[in-house]
């Protein structure tokens, strides 16, 4: 519960400490108006439960544009020093220009590294007939799978669903025999042949 709000502050980063920043530059006229209010209730009714339960930071992700309203209010008050203006152009100058960097250079970097989804996927597609059956009993990667429909140009379904599956995309128990063994980072998967 202590590390909840710190993961949620550093997934709003920078701007919830521009956010933080602007609530000590408005100190002396700070205030709360009925508007927000609603806003801020309708906040914390759905933050709460994710903040008791242990959840991911990520989990809070709808809420992000209510908090953007609350953020705006007080931001817009602290625009009104300029220290904080220069600060907060720069801010957003930087923020945008990392993004299309990353998105530019990084992006295209990790897509094509040997360990990156895509890449597994490809390879797994290599190693089979295309035109086999394939279902998908990972759950936890389903990017692996979706890049494998792709290719295919089916989505992937699971062994429920697909009951004529030859081959299968799996992380948990086994499901047949191992044709394939790739590590993503903490975790294994496999892309396995089924006995029938």
């Amino acid at each position: 519960m202590t590390l909840f709000p710190l993961v949620n502050f550093k997934d709003t980063f920078p701007w919830s400490f521009l956010f933080l920043l602007s609530l000590y530059l408005a100190r002396k006229d700070l205030d709360f108006p009925p508007q927000l209010r609603g806003v801020f209730l309708l906040f914390l009714a759905n933050y709460i439960p994710y903040w008791v339960s242990d959840s991911a930071g990520r989990y809070i992700m709808p809420l992000y544009p209510l908090l953007a309203i609350l953020f705006a209010y007080y931001l817009h008050k602290a625009l009104k020093v300029e220290t904080f203006r220069r600060l907060f152009l720069i801010t957003v100058f930087i923020v945008i220009l990392s993004k299309f960097l990353h998105g530019l250079f990084f992006f295209p970097y990790a897509e094509n590294r040997e360990t990156s989804r895509k890449r597994i996927a490809e390879r797994m597609v290599n190693m089979i007939d295309l035109k086999s059956p394939i279902a998908c009993e990972c759950p936890q990667e389903k990017s692996v799978c979706l890049y494998i429909g792709l290719l295919k140009g089916e989505p992937l379904r699971s062994l429920g669903k697909n009951k004529d599956a030859e081959y299968v995309v799996a992380c948990g128990e086994s499901k047949g025999f191992s044709v394939a063994e790739f590590k993503l980072k903490d975790k294994t998967i496999r892309l396995e042949r089924l006995v029938k």
